[in-house]
């Protein structure tokens, strides 16, 4: 089943990769952000299935997003280039760590279409 997706990246280019995999997937990105404000406008207003939030957006982190994500019962991922870097709190949650491929996406995405 094809998933609505919300992408959260400030790196144009990684978030333009990232759509296409998602398109070649057979996914929609449905909304895009670039920093926390936008993000947290566009959650509000939904519409998405999932959510892939680069942890940092140009020094502002994305962690504060995660507790609406949550009230709303809608799944994410991390996508970072931190590794170990990631607050220790958050570390339980699923990371796609970038650098990633399109088999690692499509990996986290098979996941969230079985529930």
């Amino acid at each position: 089943m094809p998933l609505r997706l919300l992408v959260v990246e400030d790196e144009s280019l990684i978030a333009m990769m990232i759509e296409d995999m998602a398109e070649e997937l057979g996914h929609e990105v449905v909304a895009k952000a670039t920093n926390v404000p936008q993000a947290t406008s566009l959650i509000d207003a939904g519409g998405f299935d999932v959510a892939l939030l680069d942890v940092n957006l140009a020094g502002e982190f994305s962690y504060g997003l995660v507790e609406m994500l949550q009230t709303r019962d809608v799944p994410f991922l991390f996508t970072t280039g931190y590794g170990a870097g990631i607050e220790e709190e958050w570390r339980s949650c699923k990371i796609l760590q970038k650098p990633f491929a399109e088999d690692q996406l499509k990996a986290e995405l098979v996941a969230f279409e079985k529930g």
